[in-house]
């Protein structure tokens, strides 16, 4: 929440010298949940696809990175989760200014359904890639505050995963200043001090798509893990590209499936819809990530989320799944969307009720209710004003909000 960094200069009488900076912080499990700094947190999370269509390679300027992670910021990110790569020493130096966390993963992904070699398969050269280049991570940046967890990599589905949990333990017992998690999904070992998926073996999904009401959550599964379940690459819902953003295409990357699915809209007479499809998809595309996101900040036991993608995703053919493109471009739609970060604030604004449509002669009723993503207690007598359909009043918190609790304030009637 305050980060500061502090240099310390080693030198000799020889004249040589080193300065290393660095910050005070710390991260643990405790139960179900995770905590920074001896405070609860919950992670409001997104991903990065290493997506790099001009150059190809991530930016090694700190000024990038920071441009990056103000996007995030303001669009209420507090963490990044790097899918199946290390960002450079420049995202860390960035990220530690920032008070920013920051997810690293080995370069590898091996799921069943990608018939590629896996860990455990006999090829030595293969395995003692993937066990020396999580070393090679926690050398290169464990010093950095902002290194929140290390991992293999995501949906490892297709490997020996007891071979996976000892080198965890390994590099667990090497430095232990951060999290570890073996693999996104699939398995939880004994070394995970947390896990993200979508789906935990023996106790089930933890992730859905309900869209008949608000009056849910996914509590019965996540009370039952053991340790601190984050939301696996939640949303994914397309929008509707605008073809004179191929122009932003003047690097290594050439937009093929843009032209070929321009060309589809061209032979079936769609072209003229373009502006109100990107328009409406946009807005839809916020209207779910809204409803699903509060689904999780309605669920007392979930350490968090991850969203997929703010940005576009240009790897996987092509993935228009963001409302930035991939280079972190505004879409031109966006301004009618509504600010992000009103749906991922630090003190959410929940509402339960019983059906989405609703018609004449019928009473709206809704419980409502805020989460304290904060550091800080949230007094009692706080007061927030609600409004419906011309009736209006003040919803008010009768007893003091711990962080991470949530708490249900009032049921209003319209």
């Amino acid at each position: 929440w305050h980060p500061r960094l502090y240099t310390l200069k080693l030198s000799d009488e020889l004249g040589f010298s080193r300065s290393v900076r660095f910050g005070f912080r710390t991260l643990e499990r405790r139960g179900k949940r995770i905590y920074l700094n001896g405070k609860p947190f919950w992670m409001r999370g997104d991903v990065d696809n290493c997506q790099f269509p001009h150059t190809g390679y991530p930016s090694m300027t700190p000024a990038e990175w920071r441009r990056q992670i103000r996007i995030q910021q303001l669009n209420g990110c507090n963490s990044m989760r790097y899918h199946t790569w290390t960002p450079p020493e420049a995202a860390f130096e960035a990220a530690d200014e920032m008070g920013f966390l920051m997810m690293a993963e080995v370069g590898y992904w091996a799921d069943r359904w990608m018939g590629c070699l896996s860990v455990g398969q006999g090829n030595k050269e293969h395995d003692n890639f993937v066990r020396n280049e999580l070393r090679r991570i926690q050398d290169a940046y464990g010093n950095h505050p902002s290194l929140m967890s290390v991992g293999f990599g995501n949906e490892l589905g297709s490997c020996d995963f007891k071979l996976l949990d000892s080198w965890m333990k390994e590099a667990k017992a090497y430095d232990n200043r951060y999290l570890t998690i073996v693999s996104t999904a699939r398995a939880v070992c004994s070394s995970d001090d947390f896990m993200t998926t979508h789906n935990y073996p023996g106790i089930g999904a933890v992730r859905c798509w309900r869209r008949d009401h608000t009056d849910w959550d996914y509590e019965e599964a996540y009370s039952k893990a053991p340790i601190p379940v984050i939301a696996h690459e939640i949303g994914q819902w397309p929008i509707y590209p605008l073809w004179e953003d191929m122009a932003k295409f003047s690097g290594l990357l050439k937009p093929y499936d843009w032209m070929w699915m321009r060309s589809l809209a061209e032979k079936n007479g769609t072209l003229r819809f373009t502006r109100r499809w990107h328009a409406a998809s946009l807005k839809s595309n916020r209207l779910m990530y809204k409803d699903e996101v509060e689904s999780f900040m309605r669920t007392p036991s979930c350490a968090g989320l991850q969203l997929l993608d703010m940005r576009d995703y240009t790897g996987q053919g092509e993935a228009l799944i963001g409302w930035f493109d991939a280079d972190f471009g505004a879409k031109s739609a966006l301004s009618e969307a509504g600010a992000f970060s009103d749906i991922f604030r630090a003190v959410p604004f929940l509402a339960r009720f019983g059906k989405f449509t609703w018609t004449v002669g019928e009473t709206f009723e809704a419980k409502l209710q805020v989460r304290n993503f904060t550091e800080e207690v949230i007094p009692a007598g706080m007061r927030w004003p609600w409004s419906f359909a011309g009736r209006r009043g003040y919803a008010t918190l009768e007893k003091d909000l711990a962080p991470y609790e949530i708490a249900t304030l009032a049921t209003v009637k319209a």
